[in-house]
């Protein structure tokens, strides 16, 4: 009876723990985190898919959620901090596009992402907001009722989970789906952030927003200075047809003059002549897994010469 209990309870874990990897497919990845790493990147989309270590025999970690906010890029690191080797380069690298600076907060507007269910199973539960006991035990002992319970949102998550894994082989994208592509981006955004023209000032709230953010950027880089760690933004590349819709204007307002009263250095690959061709892209936006290899060398290479990696 024994030997029967202990056979059905490893069956139990076994299936939860493929649950979990379907439902929550950046746990899945953040689970495997090793000690002693050099590097750690965060960042949201762009960044999960600009970057993979184990390409290029680095030794580092890629700690991108999607989506993910500044504030909780400060809370991963806050989690996470100490997977840093005391002895290795101490690199915290924060990875940034065009909107990030834009984004204070999730909220119920942008659907059920803001109920942050993603961070429950890799923060501590101090720093996960609105947290609540009853969903963290469903979500990590019983993943199939927590399915239930998020039904409507299961066909979205199957379809981004579909999204990572074709992200994870070759292009199979051509120039005009990329082009339709960069066209669906720049919509989105201006639909999310009530932007009409993109030629045109920010408006208050967006530009109060974008202050908050760089506070958020000022503190990460004196938490890490308090460890001895180091700090760097990176902007991955983008593809052609996504950069030419994006304002020289609207750049400097929401993205560079920012980064550059944050004090942290910034190494801009956004329009980078090797990566930005289509065959690099799963989408305007993301590198596909050949995309993702060569950004990672280039990289780590521009890295090295900046005297922030050996």
């Amino acid at each position: 009876m024994v030997d029967i209990k202990r056979k059905l309870a490893i069956a139990n874990n076994r299936i939860n723990l493929k649950l979990h990897d379907i439902l929550l497919p950046d746990y899945a990845h953040i689970r495997h985190i090793p000690q002693q790493l050099d590097i750690i990147s965060l960042g949201s989309r762009p960044a999960k898919f600009a970057i993979d270590f184990s390409t290029a025999g680095a030794n580092g970690f890629n700690l991108a959620v999607i989506p993910q906010t500044l504030e909780y890029d400060f809370r991963m690191l806050k989690n996470y901090h100490s997977y840093l080797s005391d002895n290795g380069a101490g690199l915290v690298i924060l990875v940034l596009c065009p909107f990030s600076l834009l984004k204070r907060r999730y909220t119920e507007a942008d659907g059920p992402v803001c109920a942050d269910d993603r961070y429950y199973m890799v923060l501590h539960h101090a720093l996960v907001n609105n947290y609540s006991e009853t969903k963290y035990q469903k979500i990590k002992r019983h993943p199939l009722l927590y399915a239930l319970s998020i039904a409507p949102q299961l066909k979205g998550l199957l379809s981004r989970r579909l999204q990572r894994q074709l992200a994870a082989g070759g292009n199979t994208q051509t120039g005009d789906s990329i082009g339709q592509s960069a066209r669906n981006y720049v919509q989105r955004w201006q639909a999310e952030f009530g932007i009409e023209n993109l030629n045109s000032p920010l408006d208050n709230k967006l530009c109060d927003d974008i202050v908050f953010n760089v506070n958020i950027i000022a503190n990460i880089k004196q938490f890490c200075a308090e460890r001895g760690l180091r700090t760097v933004i990176i902007i991955p590349p983008m593809a052609d047809s996504l950069a030419a819709l994006l304002p020289d204007s609207f750049l400097r307002q929401a993205l560079y003059s920012p980064i550059a009263n944050s004090g942290v250095d910034c190494i801009d690959f956004s329009r980078h002549n090797e990566m930005s061709h289509v065959q690099n892209y799963f989408d305007a936006l993301c590198l596909n897994a050949d995309g993702r290899k060569k950004f990672t060398k280039l990289m780590l290479d521009n890295l090295k010469q900046k005297g922030l990696l050996q």
